[in-house]
């Protein structure tokens, strides 16, 4: 029988997240989560070479591809590249005034003049390179962030991971997967409870991960 969407309440795995980072190296997230990753790179075009050796601890040092990474939605390639673009518009503006004021004040030695558009070139290149570089970190999830562990989209591979990780982060729980066709989520049958890696922040529409489950 269908568990009733207005009994359960979503859990806020970010807000609990500073406890929950802790756990996911424990051996039975762990292997849930790099068992889920191998399946889930078999399928990746660019990455299924990694679908034998990807391993977490790779994943954290850089060696392979992070879970986020691996989204197939176009969605965290859009954010960075919009807030790159926004953050080297914003510096190219400011560096445009320094631009011309230094230029006014060469505007009468021309050899000068050629000389400092050379080197201002070369300068503005490697500060905007700088600005990139720094957005990119900024806006990319980190370890620290849920976003990090799951690809977008993977609700069916990446849940067992979620059901070792909700079993040692709430004990208390009767913890179960429930498999939908649109999406698949963890419940806590005793205390009803939704424990979702990839829609937890739907908290204003807490219904929102159980009803896709249940419905689909």
């Amino acid at each position: 029988m269908p568990p009733r969407m207005d009994d359960y309440t979503t859990i806020d795995v970010g807000g609990d997240w500073s406890r929950l980072r802790l756990l996911c190296e424990e051996p039975k997230p762990r292997r849930a989560l790099e068992c889920a990753m191998r399946q889930w790179l078999k399928y990746d075009a660019k990455w299924h070479h990694e679908a034998v050796n990807w391993t977490l601890g790779r994943a954290l040092q850089g060696e392979a591809p992070a879970p986020w990474e691996l989204s197939r939605t176009d969605y965290w390639t859009r954010r960075i590249d919009n807030a790159v673009q926004e953050a080297v518009e914003t510096e190219e503006a400011a560096a445009l005034v320094g631009r011309y004021a230094e230029m006014a004040a060469f505007a009468n030695v021309s050899a000068q003049n050629s000389e400092l558009l050379s080197s201002d070139a070369d300068v503005k290149r490697t500060r905007l390179r700088g600005v990139a570089a720094k957005t990119r970190r900024r806006i990319a999830p980190s370890p620290d962030s849920p976003e990090w562990w799951v690809p977008l989209a993977s609700c069916h591979i990446i849940v067992p991971f979620g059901l070792e990780l909700a079993r040692l982060g709430y004990e208390d729980g009767d913890w179960r997967i429930w498999w939908g066709e649109l999406h698949s989520t963890v419940l806590d049958i005793r205390h009803k409870r939704v424990f979702d890696l990839l829609l937890w922040d739907e908290l204003e529409h807490p219904e929102r991960p159980l009803e896709l489950a249940v419905r689909s």
